[in-house]
């Protein structure tokens, strides 16, 4: 329903609309079409969101889209919040918009769609195409638009209604989403699908090139430095660089390339590293990706900087005066203080809460004990059962994701023993980790026994061919290391209520342990595998400082409870 308002200007009635989510609590305290019951849920809900949120009611835009983005920054699980009395929750505060006359259009305007879409959908083989299509193909039945009447506008339109008038939680994703379905059921070649083909804007500027771009000289000049320093036996005296190095290398020096094209020097004129080393066009690349970052100075430029020097130190072999002008714009250029960035240690903040750890040592436990039985279990739950058992792993031993997603069972799972006596320990040589350190962890009891069930009840059913790997993935190959890192951070952010990403596991194992032994950064670094103290602790410096003032605070009470005296007995008798 719509409110009505006197207008004196106007001299009638004119919608009145509300400004705020306080507008919104007004307009449904008020409504007469309500029952006391669902006046009182929608009131409820919004009290939840602006509690959520600590901002009054008041501070929240009415609008949709600021509502739904104010949604979508909530992790319900962070909260205590079910996943079901979330969706509730979200449910009710649009049911409050639509009661304030917020205009939104509801996924019940149009249901079903036409005989000629489903007619079009109906052949496609991939359950996901259809799931991304689907909405798209309601919308255009609403407007009476069949498949050949479809246009860019069309779809343009489409991206403003999930924008402006959808409930839909990440609606830009959900555009993407339809233009790879749309565009990859075109290149499939199906008869009857329509000739058009969808693009997206990119909101972000780009000015990353492929080498391609350039001249074919200046590659065969990257690969013949690449292949110079990862040699076994290197005549210059260096040490070989590992080749994942040597593809960081390969990938600063295109970046520098690229931006100093984006600069304004003509790609035809890097024909060599020769020509990406000089100081010119070094400072005009480095200039550039500073303007596009607002002139922050970040790790990644430095580290640009960074190899610039070596290239042309090890293998332009600069004059001296040249190598001290790459060296002052590379010290130009250092971000200061090393370690930990400010995002990492921002989700370790998250961890202070005694709730939220332990919400998380439990997820893999809570995931296994919600599991149906075998024969119910269908794919996406072993998955789901895989990526948890992936999470236990990590806790217990932070390894890196190109060591996790690549365990090979035969090879770096040890199994000794029976019964009490067995040990299981998860072990990597040194050639396999990336700072060359052997690493090996026992597992716990509790750990053993998941790894156990997933080897004889999941892993089986998620097998696509004879694989040796923990987590297998496509034909004989392992899964790939951003997907499991993908699916472990959405689990906990589901789960917990905050994102933790595979490498931030590190991170915190570290930040936990120092949170309850201030000091122990030895320990750290052993588990950790670093080579030096110093990066350990330059990593959590100033994290464990709170802990260790609430050690002090103890120690100083314990002293004065020990130093303070005895309350004299009272001597019977009259004073």
């Amino acid at each position: 329903m719509t409110y009505l308002s006197r207008s004196r200007e106007l001299g009638g009635q004119v919608p009145w609309r509300p400004g705020s989510l306080e507008d919104v609590m007004d307009a449904v305290q008020r409504g007469p079409t309500l029952t006391s019951r669902q006046r009182q849920d929608i009131a409820s809900a919004l009290r939840t969101l602006g509690k959520l949120t600590n901002r009054p009611l008041s501070a929240h835009p009415s609008s949709l889209r600021s509502v739904r983005r104010l949604l979508d920054t909530v992790k319900p699980a962070l909260h205590g919040l079910s996943r079901g009395r979330w969706a509730n929750v979200r449910s009710l505060v649009f049911k409050g918009l639509d009661i304030a006359g917020v205009e939104r259009r509801r996924r019940g305007d149009c249901s079903t769609v036409s005989a000629a879409w489903a007619t079009l959908v109906a052949p496609l083989p991939a359950r996901h195409l259809c799931v991304a299509i689907m909405p798209f193909a309601r919308h255009c039945t609403r407007l009476g638009l069949d498949p050949s009447q479809v246009t860019q506008a069309v779809f343009d339109d489409y991206g403003t209604y999930l924008e402006e008038f959808s409930s839909r939680t990440r609606p830009r994703e959900a555009l993407l989403d339809l233009r790879r379905a749309w565009n990859r059921a075109g290149e499939e070649s199906y008869p009857a699908w329509p000739a058009i083909r969808f693009a997206v804007d990119d909101r972000r500027p780009r000015y990353s090139r492929q080498w391609s771009d350039f001249p074919a000289s200046l590659k065969e000049d990257v690969d013949a430095m690449v292949k110079a320093a990862t040699r076994p036996i290197n005549l210059s005296g260096h040490r070989p660089i590992r080749p994942i190095s040597a593809k960081a290398r390969e990938i600063l020096l295109l970046a520098l390339a690229s931006a100093i094209v984006a600069s304004g020097q003509d790609a035809a004129s890097l024909k060599s590293t020769t020509d990406l080393v000089e100081i010119d066009a070094v400072a005009a690349g480095l200039e550039h990706i500073l303007a596009r970052l607002g002139g922050k100075i970040t790790v990644h430029v430095h580290q640009i900087a960074k190899i610039t020097c070596t290239v042309a130190r090890h293998w332009v072999k600069v004059p001296k005066a040249h190598q001290e002008q790459l060296e002052i714009i590379r010290r130009s250029l250092d971000p200061g203080r090393h370690g930990m960035t400010e995002k990492n240690r921002a989700t370790l903040r998250v961890f202070e809460d005694p709730e939220v750890v332990a919400r998380f040592d439990s997820l893999p436990a809570r995931v296994w004990s919600k599991a149906p039985s075998l024969e119910d279990l269908k794919i996406s739950g072993a998955v789901r059962l895989q990526i948890a058992l992936a999470v236990e792993l990590l806790t217990v031993a932070p390894v890196r994701i190109a060591n996790l997603a690549s365990i090979n069972i035969d090879r770096h799972i040890i199994d000794r023993g029976h019964g009490r006596h067995r040990s299981v320990h998860l072990f990597f040589p040194k050639a396999e980790v990336k700072n060359v350190v052997e690493l090996e962890f026992q597992l716990q009891s509790s750990t053993i026994a998941l790894l156990d069930r997933y080897l004889r009840d999941v892993r089986p059913r998620l097998l696509r061919a004879p694989s040796p790997w923990l987590f297998p993935g496509g034909g004989d190959a392992h899964k790939v290391k951003t997907l499991l890192g993908e699916q472990i951070a959405d689990l906990i952010e589901t789960e917990v209520g905050v994102r933790v990403t595979a490498h931030q596991f590190r991170h915190l194992a570290g930040f936990l342990f120092l949170k309850a032994n201030p000091g122990g950064h030895e320990i750290v670094r052993q588990l950790l595998g670093h080579r030096s103290i110093a990066t350990t602790q330059s990593f959590y410096a100033g994290m464990e400082a709170a802990e260790a003032v609430r050690h002090f605070d103890r120690h100083v009470e314990q002293r004065r409870a020990e130093a303070r005296p005895s309350r004299p007995r009272r001597r019977g008798g009259n004073s």
